[in-house]
């Protein structure tokens, strides 16, 4: 049995299918499809981990 395409992608990448969604619905939001707010305007999350005070 093969599964949809959304769920495919998530195994290949070793994500969750919730990833993908949140990735889409993000691109919706860049794209002003959708409210709420853009890459740009969201602070940047890179590293992982950047500004905390874990192992300090």
């Amino acid at each position: 049995m093969r599964l949809p395409v959304r769920q495919q992608v998530a195994a290949d990448l070793r994500i969750s299918d919730q990833t993908i969604d949140n990735w889409r619905r993000q691109q919706r939001i860049d794209a002003g499809l959708e409210p709420g707010i853009t890459s740009r305007d969201r602070p940047s999350r890179w590293p992982p981990g950047a500004g905390s005070r874990s192992g300090v």
